[in-house]
């Protein structure tokens, strides 16, 4: 980390809270992944604890959402992401710019507001509290903004109100004059949503990940276990020793947020599934992110061995490149794996140091939009083995609308849209064992899942929700008792 992106942390967060969060994404987020490695005993079987079968997803499909039709007018939607490009590109970043540039096509109004963690120095205008600057990549206003003031647990917590933010909304309103608020995450902006709901601003909310209900999003214990649930956020200090105050009052400020919107929205069922059990009551749509599909031949094994394995992805511990290295050992000298990504240098150093000796294995680093796509064309294979739930997976999607087979781990949303034996095979997380077996049988499979991919299909959706709530057809997502309105 460098010297400005440390004095941006501290001047953000607060120097013992910036402490806080090195430790825990270092030390204590670590500890889980090493859990899940322990739980595998030698022979790379696993000993069965890590996957609970109340977590496992069918294989629902890839169903359009019903009756989504344009809104009819043009409309005007603030996005609001947690991170955006260029400080992070994540899944719920790239889910935020791929609808905000589709809106745009269609000539409606967007604007990003994205937190931001730079030093003061670099903000140019202040509201109220707010302190923000101005950007137009891709050619959308992008509002990078932060709280003047440090606030403690800001990444983790939901904040219980907005009052800072009611002269930067203000601006934004007069300024952009939006119909609606989208926001696709509520870590570092829940103080901003809860304004919204105060004040009976328009606001939706797309669950990206389980933040909600969970301050590591990944709905993953600390011992390297899956969550069985949250219990109204008691199981997060019995099992995790979360030591953010009020845990119960979280969950409570959680339900607030999500049960006053005027729609929730889910990119799978497995996601759906888990927020529906765990707050009873909530509406949720379910609306896959839509992928482009890249104009190409499906590869053909007939017979012939292939064995060009990709991966592509964060390299973090949680996606368990370490368990693909291990595996990937026992394959034919002929074949070969890329590996797409970046990630801590300390952890990339550890998996290049797994890897030294085999010439087969090549580190590719970061690569744009258009090298990723070739590369998915260049690859037989594309490898998935994610060992915590995956609430859609971008790059599994991307992968099958190019037409590769892929091998995948069972957990999440990921075995909704692998059709096994057809578009790939799926093998138990953490267990190279079971990876390098359905690695091997992939060598003369193919992918003969020929889907008909809608890549509008999801713009399509959003601009029916936004229309119906330009035309006021819709009330409060309904929780609980019936008090907060109609379910959208």
């Amino acid at each position: 980390m460098n010297v400005r992106k440390a004095l941006g942390l501290i001047q953000t967060y607060g120097a013992v809270n910036a402490a806080v969060q090195a430790i825990e994404k270092s030390v204590r987020s670590g500890r889980r992944h090493i859990c899940i490695r322990e739980e595998t005993s030698s022979d790379g079987r696993s000993g069965g604890k890590i996957i609970p079968e109340v977590l496992q997803a069918e294989n629902f499909g890839l169903e359009d959402a019903a009756g989504a039709e344009g809104c009819g007018r043009r409309v005007s939607v603030v996005f609001v992401v947690h991170r955006y490009f260029p400080d992070s590109c994540g899944g719920t970043e790239q889910f935020a710019r791929n609808l905000a540039l589709e809106m745009k096509k269609r000539n409606h109004n967007v604007v990003v507001c994205a937190y931001s963690e730079d030093e003061s120095h670099r903000y140019t205008c202040r509201s109220g509290g707010i302190l923000w600057r101005e950007g137009k990549p891709d050619g959308i206003p992008v509002l990078y903004f932060r709280r003047e003031r440090p606030r403690s647990n800001l990444i983790k917590d939901i904040e219980s109100e907005g009052r800072d933010y009611a002269d930067f909304v203000r601006a934004l309103r007069e300024r952009f004059k939006p119909d609606v608020f989208h926001f696709t995450h509520l870590s570092r902006v829940s103080g901003l949503a809860q304004y919204c709901r105060q004040q009976r601003i328009p606001y939706i909310v797309t669950i990206t990940d389980f933040f909600a209900l969970c301050h590591y999003s990944v709905y993953m214990r600390r011992d390297g276990h899956l969550c069985g649930g949250s219990r109204g956020g008691r199981m997060c200090m019995e099992a995790c020793k979360c030591r953010t105050a009020c845990l119960e009052g979280r969950y409570e400020r959680s339900i607030k947020i999500l049960s006053s919107a005027l729609a929730v929205t889910a990119p799978s069922r497995f996601v759906a599934d888990i927020f529906k059990r765990e707050m009873p009551g909530l509406g949720i749509r379910v609306v896959p992110h839509s992928v482009k599909t890249i104009s190409c031949a499906v590869n053909s094994a007939s017979g012939e061995e292939i064995g060009r394995f990709l991966y592509v992805g964060s390299l973090t511990p949680e996606k368990g490149i370490r368990t693909l290295l291990k595996a990937f050992r026992g394959m034919p000298e002929s074949c070969s794996l890329k590996i797409y990504g970046s990630g801590r240098q300390g952890y990339v150093k550890k998996l290049r140091k797994a890897a030294a000796g085999d010439g087969r294995i090549v580190f590719a680093g970061t690569a744009g939009h258009e090298t990723i796509e070739h590369a998915y064309l260049d690859a037989d294979c594309v490898v998935i083995p994610s060992e915590v739930p995956e609430t859609y997976c971008m790059v599994l999607h991307e992968a099958l609308a190019s037409g590769r087979f892929v091998v995948a781990s069972r957990i999440g949303a990921i075995p909704e849209a692998v059709a096994e034996g057809r578009s790939g095979l799926l093998f138990e997380p953490g267990n190279a064992g079971d990876l390098l077996e359905k690695m091997l049988a992939s060598l003369n499979l193919k992918n003969t899942e020929h889907r008909d991919l809608d890549p509008l299909s999801e713009i399509r959706t959003y601009l029916g929700i936004y229309g119906r709530i330009c035309q006021g057809e819709s009330s409060r997502n309904a929780y609980t008792s019936g008090e907060e309105g109609t379910a959208v």
